[in-house]
């Protein structure tokens, strides 16, 4: 799958709502999922499976809480701006492969990252739900008081923790490239030779290169996850 978003700033009269009783089912089941094939962004009902297409001209996804609701903002084939609300669900799950995905402190719900999926570049701003990466990720930039979990599956070139009250989980198996810190952040999983500490957040400069992904022979393997 090939994935292709940008956000823009968006005006409320630009909302999409799926379905009269999607909120309330939403809440009762799996929702929405979120993928990206050729840059075409869908959006499935994964109880269902039904889909809905868009169309992609940018590059970002950006995804944030509005009254409750989970909001998907993105800029179409048009070039018209897409706010599509998804409603209420326990968690949010992104697949396939996207240029840059910005998790807003605003969203509602935990957000899962695919094995299958591949993102360029992930901020996360202090999202209230959990967030689970599975999937490769070039960087990820992690803010606020977020709670982060970096499954064995998972592959990612830099992780940054921005702020202090980040709080990242690295799992037995996961492969990265390289970490930094700023005080108060906290990493685990991983040994203090691993993680880099740095003073502030505009210390942190890694060059991920756009189009590169990690590789096993530049990537660490963590032999074990700690509490």
């Amino acid at each position: 799958m090939k994935w292709k978003h940008r956000m823009l700033a968006l005006a409320l009269s630009g909302a999409v709502v799926f379905g009269a009783a999607m909120g309330a089912a939403a809440a009762e089941s799996d929702g929405y999922g979120i993928s990206m094939d050729d840059s075409t962004l869908y959006f499935t009902n994964l109880t269902s499976g039904a889909e809905s297409a868009y169309t992609l001209e940018g590059e970002r996804l950006r995804l944030y809480g509005q009254d409750g609701d989970i909001v998907a903002a993105f800029t179409d084939g048009e070039g018209a701006t897409r706010r599509i609300s998804l409603g209420k669900q326990k968690r949010l799950e992104l697949d396939g492969t996207l240029s840059e995905v910005v998790i807003d402190e605003s969203l509602p719900t935990g957000v899962y990252v695919g094995i299958s999926a591949s993102i360029e570049n992930l901020t996360v701003n202090a999202a209230s739900g959990h967030i689970y990466i599975d999937g490769t990720v070039l960087r990820a930039m992690i803010r606020g008081r977020a709670r982060v979990q970096i499954g064995p599956d998972a592959s990612l070139l830099n992780v940054l923790a921005l702020s202090r009250g980040v709080h990242i989980q690295i799992d037995s198996g996961a492969r990265i490239a390289s970490a930094y810190a700023v005080s108060g952040a906290s990493i685990c999983g991983a040994s203090p030779s691993f993680v880099k500490k740095v003073a502030t957040p505009a210390g942190v400069s890694p060059s991920t290169g756009r189009n590169r992904r990690p590789t096993l022979g530049s990537s660490i393997t963590l032999g074990s996850s700690q509490k």
